[in-house]
């Protein structure tokens, strides 16, 4: 064995930090040491609970990942037995697990509990082959399938509107959304507490605020009649200093050391998961949801702690067991109901509580070129029909790169729109036909291979720090005939062109090809766009061409 090689590399997602979701890369395991990584803050981070074992020797790749929403730590090493050179005595040894301070949990007579799940497996084809296989698993046996089948084109109205919403400015959005052809509008922040409140601290009454004195009965409406169903935004783990729950419950709060902790209600309380519970029925019903999205803003760390017999159990593990409780429930009792979860983004993108949603909003960053690390890193780990990306003023999402760039990225995950104009009368007509235009190529390419499509990863680690270079993602539907890839230029690219060949396409089958935004239409051999490939020119950086490929 050649010492220089190691054994075995491990690919990971390297930050637990905000908006640096899906910085995936390998790194080598070194004889008499070990790589470890976690996340400390209270939720599953955002990284994401997974690594990817490679045989550097052997070949073959092992992939673990574990379904945990709170803190959790993986550690990897390598034995090298008797003698670091004796290939045949290396060996990989691993633990992942959840974290907090002890006791975690504390088992009373007649209790049992589950550990979190862990799902694995091995795979001696290539990285590719992995992927998909991993996302075909999640599909048949961890994920839910979205009512009807169909991911919707959302349409959310922070953009132009943010917090300090008004039933004119809502419906002045639907409008605007229904021309766009967004499919779901929804309600996010502010639509509950009091004009000039901030949000943040009045999280926790969940009835229309006096920004809607009819409610949202007018503007929910309005969607309908426009065709558009509708959601609703709830941080409902946390109550404001200003709700009327923090100053009439301050039992309700999560406590550590004496002491509350901000916002964040306990679910180890019976009472506080009760009142948790019993809201999400009640708004569901009430306004007769088509999707309800849960976000999470808060971090407790290493959590709180409450009596359990003679002991002070750690709140973190029975936390996460209420949320999965009271959502499975829901599930039940509505399976039409889209559900949706955020974390400040991608906080908490676990296959614990993704199991349980729809589809999951994987990061509050969505200018270029992190963007497109954050959609082609954590499409690793989870299917990306799943997974939304955001075009439009949100977050100042579209100030970088051009605008066909930005919906490439879009479309090629769970599309939602986000302040393309302040109304329909603002919208630049250029924009408006692009948007309408690529809305079209996502539900009539794109979304007809969800649930089945085959991913492939042409550059799965992205370097720099926001993402530099050349970095292909292309699908393919389950029988060849179809196909998309999205060819970006990010920052620091040496060449000005790119060899582009799709890995998916049946070379037997003649293609129909359409480039855009060239507009560009040929027709080709599977064989040749696999072989020869494509010369992608683009002289700027944070610019992309969208490849779609039909067979004839």
């Amino acid at each position: 064995m050649n010492v220089s090689i190691a054994p075995y590399s491990v690919g990971y997602f390297r930050s637990a930090e905000y908006a640096t979701e899906g910085d995936f890369t390998f790194s080598d395991i070194p004889y008499s040491a070990a790589v470890e990584f976690g996340s400390k803050k209270g939720r599953s981070g955002f990284g994401h609970p997974a690594f990817i074992a490679r045989n550097n020797i052997m070949g073959g790749y092992f992939l673990c990942q574990m379904g945990w929403s709170a803190n959790w730590r993986a550690c990897i090493a390598c034995d090298s037995g008797k003698k670091e050179t004796d290939s045949e005595m290396s060996r990989l040894i691993f633990s992942m697990a959840p974290v907090s301070p002890s006791p975690a949990y504390v088992l009373m007579p007649g209790e049992c509990v589950s550990s979190p799940e862990v799902h694995f497996g091995l795979c001696h084809g290539n990285f590719d082959r992995l992927i998909q296989n991993l996302h075909s698993y999640q599909r048949k046996n961890i994920l839910l399938t979205p009512p009807s089948g169909k991911q919707p084109v959302i349409l959310n109205h922070w953009g132009y509107i943010e917090h300090e919403v008004s039933e004119e400015a809502l419906k002045k959005e639907i409008d605007l959304g229904a021309e766009i052809g967004a499919e779901m509008f929804i309600v996010d922040v502010g639509w509950f507490g009091k004009k000039g409140q901030y949000w943040y601290d009045s999280t926790g009454d969940w009835t229309a605020g006096d920004r809607l004195p009819n409610d949202l009965f007018p503007v929910f409406a309005h969607a309908r009649s426009k065709g558009m169903q509708v959601g609703l935004w709830v941080e409902i783990e946390s109550a404001g200093r200003l709700s009327k729950v923090y100053q009439e419950h301050p039992d309700w709060f999560l406590h550590r050391y004496g002491k509350p902790v901000d916002r964040m209600l306990d679910l180890t309380n019976p009472a506080a998961k009760e009142f948790v519970r019993s809201e999400l029925l009640r708004l569901i019903e009430r306004y007769s949801l088509d999707l309800l999205r849960l976000d999470y803003n808060t971090n407790v760390f290493e959590g709180g702690f409450h009596q359990v017999g003679d002991r002070e159990e750690n709140t973190l593990w029975r936390h996460v067991e209420s949320l999965y409780e009271i959502f499975e429930e829901i599930k039940c009792k509505y399976p039409d109901l889209h559900l949706e979860t955020c974390s400040s983004g991608g906080g908490r993108t676990d296959i614990g509580i993704v199991s349980r949603f729809t589809t999951s909003w994987i990061s509050d960053w969505f200018v270029m070129p992190r963007t497109l690390r954050i959609l082609n890193g954590i499409s690793l780990v989870l299917p990306p029909e799943y997974l939304n990306r955001t075009f439009g003023v949100t977050m100042n999402g579209c100030y970088v790169g051009n605008l066909d760039t930005q919906l490439h990225v879009a479309i090629l995950a769970h599309p939602a729109i986000s302040g393309v104009a302040p109304t329909l009368d603002d919208i630049n007509p250029a924009a408006f036909a692009a948007i309408k235009k690529y809305i079209r190529i996502y539900k009539e390419l794109i979304r007809p291979m969800h649930g089945r499509m085959r991913v492939f990863h042409h550059n799965p680690v992205l370097p720099g720090g926001d993402g530099d270079g050349w970095c292909a993602l292309e699908y393919v539907s389950e029988d060849g005939n179809s196909a998309v890839a999205g060819v970006f230029r990010q920052a620091l690219a040496e060449e000005d062109c790119h060899t582009f060949k799709f890995r998916g396409l049946d070379q037997g089958k003649t293609y129909s090809v359409e480039i855009q935004p060239a507009d560009q239409h040929f027709t080709r051999s599977g064989f040749d766009l696999c072989m020869t490939g494509l010369m992608v020119r683009l002289d700027a950086a944070n610019t992309s061409q969208l490849v779609m490929a039909r067979s004839i």
